[in-house]
C-alpha cells in the first residue's frame, strides 16, 4: 500500500467508533496521501444511504449526494481502512480520477 492516512474529525472518540456499524456511516474523514491535500471521505451502508435518499425525496430532492461518497456493506473502522487501502492502490485517488 501506498503512504496514506485516514483522518476522523475530532469528534469521534471509542463511542463514536464502536456505533459506526449502527449508524451506518462515516462523515467527516479525510484522506491524506503523500504529497496531496486532503481527500474528503464519507462512507455509508445500504440501508442508510437508502433512509438518506427516501428522506429527500421527501423534500423534493430526488438524489443524495455527498463529497467523497463511498458504499460499504457495512461501515468499520476495519472496512474503511481496507477499502481506503484497495483504492490507493488501484490508483482510484491519483490525478484525473477526482
Amino acid at each position: 500500500m501506498s503512504g496514506f492516512k485516514i483522518v476522523f474529525d475530532e469528534s469521534y472518540d471509542d463511542k463514536a467508533f464502536y456505533e459506526l456499524p449502527y449508524r451506518g456511516y462515516a462523515s467527516h474523514v479525510t484522506l491524506y496521501l503523500d504529497g496531496c491535500p486532503g481527500i474528503p471521505l464519507y462512507f455509508i451502508d445500504i440501508a442508510r444511504l437508502s433512509q438518506e435518499l427516501d428522506g429527500n425525496i421527501q423534500i423534493g430532492d430526488d438524489f443524495f449526494a455527498e463529497n467523497g461518497l463511498i458504499v460499504l456493506p457495512s461501515v468499520t473502522l476495519e472496512s474503511i481502512h481496507k477499502v481506503v487501502g484497495l483504492l490507493v492502490d488501484r490508483g482510484f485517488f491519483s490525478k484525473g480520477t477526482l
